[in-house]
């Protein structure tokens, strides 16, 4: 069993450096998702076998990093990530229990009683969270709550788009800080201009409990 990780490991080590010597691959193009973690071994998976790794695991794809106590991968791009989970692209970091990452379709689902996303100063939780490593957009839903400074935004559901640093909200949004409170069934924040923008019927109060309606 050990000589099979030790094994194991030089090829996902040949993988690794394989890898960084490649050419980029341009953005339509599906890249290899590269592996790496302190120890490996296989299991029985269905009719085909499974690689367990085990310590300082990490994933690497698009320009992902997914890293974990231990994961399995099913596959060559589908793999279960277990404990401590943090995806972390750029300046994005999502935080949770477990993730099950697809490489055909670059979607990491992240699982956790309570899910952590953080993008500079902003800080998002949520229950439910999704997120596409080559769009760079995430999808929440069951609830969510954005801080940044002293703005305070409440949404049901939306997506987060991560190159632009937008948040689309629906569902119940509701949005405030020190001078005003906004309720809306939708709202577009900016997270770089804390600008935020809607379409839809909305109601604004001021500090004073003055109220306007916009539409």
């Amino acid at each position: 069993m050990k000589r099979l990780a030790t094994i194991l490991l030089l090829i996902a080590a040949f993988m690794s450096i394989a890898f960084a010597q490649s050419p980029v691959s341009s953005r339509g193009r599906r890249k290899p998702v590269d592996m790496q973690g302190n120890d490996a071994y296989s299991v029985k998976y269905q009719d085909t076998t499974a690689l367990c790794l085990v310590g300082n695991v990490m994933f690497y794809h698009n320009g992902t990093i997914i890293t974990c106590d231990s994961a399995v991968r099913y596959s060559e791009k589908h793999m279960e990530c277990f404990r401590n989970v943090l995806i972390n692209k750029d300046s994005l970091y999502v935080y949770g229990d477990r993730a099950e990452y697809n490489g055909e379709t670059n979607m990491a689902y992240v699982f956790s009683p309570l899910i952590k996303v953080v993008d500079g100063d902003a800080t998002m939780y949520t229950y439910t969270f999704s997120f596409n490593t080559l769009e760079n957009v995430g999808r929440f839903g069951g609830g969510a709550i954005v801080t940044k400074g002293d703005n305070r935004l409440e949404a049901e559901r939306g997506y987060y788009y991560a190159d632009s640093s937008v948040v689309i909200c629906g569902d119940a949004v509701e949005m405030q800080d020190s001078q005003y409170k906004l309720k809306s069934d939708s709202v577009v924040y900016n997270l770089d201009t804390d600008v935020a923008s809607f379409a839809t019927d909305t109601y604004i109060w001021n500090e004073k409990g003055e109220m306007v309606n916009a539409m």
